[in-house]
């Protein structure tokens, strides 16, 4: 149903959408009656092409260590202003500084 009236939309528009992807937009934006949405995505970072001018991330993909990096979307139905997305950044450090729990002592049973 999101294909069909997204389709519609670029047909209104004169725009061409032979071979065109449905953008995720489409879905919160034509699709009001679904219910929301949580996607947890597991993203393993392409190294660059310049690495000369993406030091950074390639400093950033060698402390990953092979581990892939963790990205949540979250979709509510019915928004009206679809374009408006906000974007949010997780601080690793204080997340492991202060809202992990403390590992368990573990007790060594004396003979």
């Amino acid at each position: 149903m999101a294909e069909k009236r997204c389709r519609e939309v670029w047909a209104r528009e004169g725009s061409e959408f032979e071979g065109r992807h449905i953008p995720i937009k489409a879905y919160f934006e034509h699709l009001p009656h679904r219910k929301p949405v949580l996607i947890i995505m597991l993203i393993e970072p392409v190294e660059p092409e310049n690495i000369e001018a993406n030091k950074n991330a390639l400093k950033f993909i060698e402390k990953l260590n092979g581990n892939k990096m963790i990205a949540f979307a979250i979709g509510f139905p019915g928004l009206k202003e679809t374009g408006k997305t906000k974007k949010y950044k997780v601080n690793k450090t204080y997340y492991q500084l202060n809202m992990l729990d403390e590992p368990d002592e573990i007790e060594e049973d004396e003979e």
